[in-house]
């Protein structure tokens, strides 16, 4: 080889680019958040791809058991499940009408119930009053009952069978002067001077100067004449207007 042709060929080798053998840094590369993103997708879609085999498994399963059966028989199954749905529907229905109608039984009974606690409540009070009104010298019969229906709402029975006096809120009623709790007796025995209700209790014996006379023993006054045409709510408006409590 000439000489000259050994120095091109050196000149080339020297002018030439090198070559970088390191790998490049352009190079595509993956984070380990991005890498767990990743791993976590592949496992999703591969539960989902089971889950799918399964599906078809069973559907195949099914088929399977449904193979060889004619369509008579196939018409025979759907016409039992439908009378199955039926009769389930049917027996839903009774079971509703019967819920409600025991539901309605339960609140007739509760109904009756409260009714017969009212009863009893009243026959305790009258029965308790009969007591009371007998101890402030009250006649027994129809005396006790009209009396009772007159007053017997402003005596609230205790627990104990005593009485309370209320006012109309259905709180204690309390003397003017002491501030004490009002004495059932005192406050029955007070209407002994009432008009209409003081023919509810005996006569008092020995009456003297400055007494107050028992309405019965008014024969000058016609008290009872008074209150005839009266209405009911006049009555007891004329006869209570006056009293406390």
């Amino acid at each position: 080889m000439s000489e000259e042709n050994l120095n091109l060929d050196v000149n080339a080798v020297e002018t030439a680019e090198p070559v970088d053998a390191s790998p490049s840094t352009e190079q595509d590369s993956y984070s380990k958040e991005e890498v767990s993103k990743l791993l976590k997708a592949l496992h999703t879609e591969r539960d989902a791809r089971k889950a799918q085999e399964k599906a078809l498994k069973e559907s195949a399963s099914k088929l399977q058991s449904l193979e060889g059966i004619d369509k008579a028989t196939y018409d025979r199954l759907q016409e039992e499940s439908a009378r199955r749905a039926e009769a389930e529907a049917t027996f839903e229905a009774r079971e509703l009408d019967r819920q409600k109608a025991f539901e309605s039984m339960r609140q007739e009974a509760a109904v009756r119930e409260r009714k017969l606690e009212g009863q009893i409540s009243h026959m305790n009070r009258h029965r308790a009053f009969e007591g009371l009104f007998s101890a402030a010298g009250g006649k027994g019969g129809r005396f006790l009952d009209t009396a009772f229906d007159a007053v017997g709402k402003s005596l609230r029975l205790e627990d104990n069978g005593s009485f309370t006096v209320v006012d109309p809120n259905g709180d204690p009623l309390l003397d003017d002067e002491s501030g004490k709790r009002i004495d059932p007796k005192e406050w029955v025995s007070q209407w002994k001077s009432d008009d209409f209700l003081g023919f509810c209790f005996e006569p008092e014996q020995g009456y003297g100067t400055g007494a107050t006379n028992h309405p019965s023993q008014r024969r000058d006054t016609g008290t009872m004449g008074d209150f005839k045409g009266l209405s009911t709510s006049e009555i007891f408006a004329r006869s209570f207007g006056n009293k406390k409590g």
